[in-house]
C-alpha cells in the first residue's frame, strides 16, 4: 500500500497564535481552564521527553480500560516505562495513519460545521498533572443544537481489507443527511463506531483538555493515486460533563 505525501494543511498553532482571532481566543479561554501546553507538535524530541512520567491518552486503554483487569501493577508499570522510553515503536499501520492525518484534517477543516481548527501539541491537565494528551487537533464546531463547543479531534485510519469493509458497513448503517453521526460518548452508536481502545484514548483527551465534545474521524488509507479520505465522522458529547 502506497501512501502519498499529503500537502501540509494550513492548520494554525493555537499556542503561539500568529494571528489571534475571535475563534482562537474562544478556544484558548476554554482550554486554559483545564490544561496547559507542554510543547508544540508531536513526535519531536521535546514531545517524547515531556510525555515521560505522564499517563498519556495512548496508554489510557491499558490502565483505565477493561484491559487493566487481570494485570498486576508490575506489568502496568512495565507498559508505561516502555511507552516513555522506547522511541522506535512505530508499526507500519501507525506510519500509514500518521501520513494520512494531514489530508484527513484538511478535508475535515473544510466541512461546514467546523468553524475553527488548531494544532495544540502536547497538553497537560492542570488539576491532574500526571495526565497528558496529544489530540490530532482542537476544533470549534457549530452543533445542530445551536452551541459552539470546543472539541478534541482524533483521526484513525483503517488499514486492512477487513477493517475497511467493516467501517464501510457502518457507514451504510449510520448514514445521515449531513454526513455527520451525532452521538453521546459510550452510547450504542459510539460503542459500535469507535473501538474500545480508541474510545479510551479520546475520553482521556477530553479529560485532559476539559472539552466535553469530541470528533472521531475514521478514514480510508491513501493510495498511489488518492489521499486518505474520511470514511465516517462521529461527533459525540460526554454525558458525564
Amino acid at each position: 500500500m502506497v501512501v502519498p505525501k499529503a500537502h501540509k494543511p494550513k492548520i494554525p498553532n493555537l499556542w503561539p497564535c500568529k494571528e489571534p482571532s475571535e475563534g482562537s481566543q474562544f478556544a484558548e479561554r476554554k482550554l486554559l481552564q483545564s490544561c496547559c501546553q507542554l510543547c508544540m507538535g508531536q513526535c519531536t524530541t521535546d514531545w517524547f521527553t515531556l510525555r515521560t512520567f505522564h499517563l498519556t491518552a495512548t496508554m489510557a486503554s491499558q490502565v483505565l480500560g477493561g484491559s487493566y483487569d487481570g494485570k498486576n501493577d508490575g506489568k502496568v508499570l512495565t507498559a508505561l516505562v516502555k511507552s516513555w522510553f522506547n522511541w522506535s515503536r512505530s508499526t507500519t499501520n501507525m506510519v500509514i495513519g500518521t501520513k494520512n492525518e494531514d489530508a484527513v484534517l484538511l478535508a475535515f477543516s473544510k466541512l461546514p460545521y467546523v468553524l475553527h481548527i488548531y494544532s495544540v501539541g502536547l497538553l497537560e491537565n492542570k488539576h491532574y498533572p500526571w495526565l497528558a494528551a496529544s489530540p490530532d487537533a482542537i476544533a470549534v464546531l457549530q452543533h445542530p443544537n445551536g452551541g459552539t463547543p470546543v472539541s478534541v479531534v482524533e483521526v484513525k485510519t483503517r488499514n486492512t481489507e477487513t477493517t475497511i469493509q467493516a467501517a464501510e458497513a457502518l457507514v451504510e448503517k449510520y448514514k445521515t443527511n449531513d454526513g455527520v453521526i451525532w452521538a453521546e460518548v459510550e452510547d450504542d452508536a459510539w460503542n459500535e463506531l469507535v473501538p474500545k481502545n480508541h474510545s479510551d484514548q479520546v475520553i482521556l483527551q477530553m479529560i485532559v483538555s476539559g472539552c466535553i465534545t469530541c470528533c472521531y474521524l475514521c478514514s480510508w488509507p491513501g493510495t498511489e493515486h488518492q489521499k486518505g479520505r474520511i470514511l465516517y465522522q462521529v461527533v459525540a458529547k460526554s454525558v458525564k460533563s
